[in-house]
């Protein structure tokens, strides 16, 4: 299999593609000199030429421009057909082996448009497959070769090692954007596909990327997978991170949180980066153990929420690198990163922490729950009807786990209850056996919460606060910026100080009336728009009760499209965390801690029952704490 040649030629990327701006010059020189009688033998001249006309036959190109090179654009699809249908058997392997490396799917876009394929017999095609393994990524994004060539490629794809891959990118993995469509031949059927994988997971190449969506995947019609390979694919994955450790490779970070006597009541020692200290004085908590002051500890101490009683537990997109965005995903997994294992090793060791403070001093952390309901909604709210039961003292963590997650559902289906008729009925409740979804649990506040509802608002987000934004790059400033607002922030930037390519985006920014030029030319943000930005781009959520006077100008832009309103008890990225810890119904890889102490289907292990415990907890608690901002929030606004 021979390399690929150099060729920096033009290249197109898409209907948004901007590279007119970069390649204006050579485009201009090639179309002047263009003569559609001239012969033309270099693949690559041929393949550039139809990038050119790609890009030309987008709307981005001013027509004056278009209309003045007519002729020549049209005569260049006379050259590309005139070329391909040349191919035959005898040579397209060679032709393809002169292809540059960055117009290879060019050649198989070109090769399916002039229907190459008639001209080349089955044998010939496979024994091309077998000298050229990686071109069948490429070949399956064409539906026309993949059907004229089905029973040669369904063969050829039951003895590949890139099988697997291709099976779990087509039907296991998230689709990137503008990710190519993977068609598969009819003659392999699904029935085959989990002894592919099985074979693939059994196998010394397995990766362990592929390992993970599959024993994190559930079964689909589209793929079936059957419990035996999930469980195999699970054990590779164990295997690999056992070896990390024995080889002390692993990447190692956590938090150390403890309790002494201290002057301040929290302190935190950020010395060593990947293993913060987090100190609590332990003389606070044991002075102050009447019951709202140890559930206010869980805000105001821990910080499970945020000033806006949002959950602080919750993936925030904007907190992932880059290099976790470009690892494997399933396609309905949660997306987790560094900062989110960090938040979950700190709150659990917070938790277990707290939960043996309370034990020594007699407490039981069921009992402040029970308490909340029983008598703090009662006496602050005057809301009677809710019901709590706490697990015995000779109940063991397993059984504490059956109950608590038992009795969170019932608070649920009570909340639910409440905000909808106004009372608790007993009776009505016990009806009910059906559990009630996440997203469906509703708010007494019309306006509680505040989405990003526009692709241009979203845009503006990006392109502002994204570091892989192209604004906070400027010759005159260099790289040294985290985004673009913080390079304004820092520097007086101009518009002149960007390449053409980049002034479409502060047109764009200009008119949605994020940023403005002064009488000197020099940036400047819109203070109000920009604060919107950076609370939805960083927590993906605003909580309106929390706006004041900005809310009409949030009011505006719901008016206009861009934002939407939302009224439910938990927010949608709160929903999602809470699907995720306690379900499989919306994610492939959540924690299934409901299910699993409700069905039966538990670990076994008494230490992942105890972590577990914790979990739970934690989740019992975001509950109270959003319950409790409800009633507050519907006193203050009557």
């Amino acid at each position: 299999m021979s390399r690929h040649p150099q060729y920096n030629g033009i290249k197109f990327y898409g209907p948004r593609d901007y590279s007119y701006l970069i390649y204006k010059e050579r485009a201009e020189k090639l179309l002047n000199e263009f003569d559609s009688k001239k012969q033309f033998k270099d693949i690559n001249k041929v393949i550039e030429l139809y990038n050119l006309y790609e890009i030309f036959d987008t709307k981005l190109i001013p027509y004056d421009i278009k209309n003045k090179y007519h002729k020549e654009l049209k005569s260049i699809i006379g050259v590309c057909a005139k070329f391909f249908n040349n191919l035959s058997e005898h040579n397209f392997e060679e032709e393809f082996n002169n292809t540059a490396f960055n117009y290879i799917d060019d050649f198989w876009n070109l090769f399916e448009t002039y229907k190459v394929y008639k001209n080349i017999e089955s044998i010939a095609f496979q024994n091309f497959l077998r000298q050229n393994k990686l071109a069948i990524e490429l070949v399956l994004r064409h539906r026309d070769i993949v059907k004229y060539y089905d029973d040669v490629i369904a063969e050829y794809l039951r003895n590949s090692d890139h099988t697997a891959e291709i099976l779990s990118k087509k039907f296991l993995e998230k689709k990137l954007n503008n990710e190519h469509k993977i068609y598969l031949p009819l003659s392999l059927k699904t029935s085959e596909f989990d002894m592919i994988l099985q074979n693939y997971i059994d196998s010394e190449d397995c990766d362990f990327g592929i390992a993970k969506i599959i024993a994190e995947s559930q079964s689909s019609k589209e793929c079936p997978l059957s419990d035996k390979l999930r469980l195999k694919a699970n054990k590779k994955v164990q295997e690999y991170w056992n070896k990390q450790i024995d080889h002390d490779s692993i990447f190692e970070f956590g938090v150390v949180v403890q309790v002494k006597s201290n002057p301040d009541i929290k302190t935190i020692d950020s010395s060593d980066t990947r293993n913060p200290i987090i100190t609590y004085d332990i003389n606070w908590i044991k002075d102050n153990l009447d019951y709202p002051t140890l559930m206010n500890n869980f805000i105001y101490l821990f910080e499970f929420t945020d000033v806006e009683c949002r959950c602080n537990f919750v993936a925030q997109p904007a907190e992932r690198s880059l290099l976790t965005e470009l690892g494997r995903k399933g396609t309905r997994e949660y997306e987790r990163d560094i900062a989110f294992s960090f938040e979950e090793m700190k709150s659990s060791a917070e938790m277990q922490m707290y939960v043996q403070i309370l034990a020594q001093n007699n407490i039981k952390i069921e009992n402040i729950i029970k308490w909340f309901f029983s008598e703090y909604l009662p006496a602050e709210f005057d809301v009677e009807g809710f019901v709590f039961n706490t697990p015995s003292d000779r109940c063991t963590t397993l059984e504490k786990n059956k109950m608590l997650l038992s009795e969170l559902d019932g608070i649920v289906k009570q909340f639910n209850m409440y905000v909808r008729d106004g009372k608790i009925d007993r009776e009505l409740l016990e009806m009910s056996s059906n559990p009630v979804s996440m997203s469906k649990i509703p708010s007494f506040i019309e306006r509680k919460y505040v989405y990003a509802n526009s692709n241009e608002i979203r845009n503006e987000m990006e392109l502002i606060l994204s570091d892989q934004s192209l604004l906070p790059y400027t010759k005159k400033y260099g790289e040294g910026y985290d985004n673009f607002l913080d390079l304004i922030k820092n520097q007086p930037v101009k518009r002149e100080d960007y390449s053409d390519y980049v002034q479409p985006q502060l047109d764009f920014l200009e008119n949605r009336g994020v940023i403005s030029f002064g009488e000197d030319g020099i940036i400047d943000f819109n203070d109000l728009r920009t604060k919107i930005l950076i609370r939805l781009y960083y927590r993906q959520v605003i909580c309106g009760n929390y706006c004041g006077e900005n809310i009409e100008y949030i009011d505006n832009l719901v008016k206009s499209g861009d934002l939407r309103y939302g009224s439910t008890l938990l927010s949608e990225p709160e929903q999602d965390y809470m699907d995720f810890m306690l379900n499989k119904s919306k994610f492939s890889n959540g924690y299934d801690l409901r299910n699993k102490y409700i069905h039966s289907t538990y670990p076994v292990d008494e230490k992942q029952q105890e972590n577990d415990y914790y979990h739970i907890l934690k989740i019992v608690i975001i509950f109270i704490i959003k319950i409790n901002e409800e009633f507050c929030l519907r006193d203050t606004l009557e």
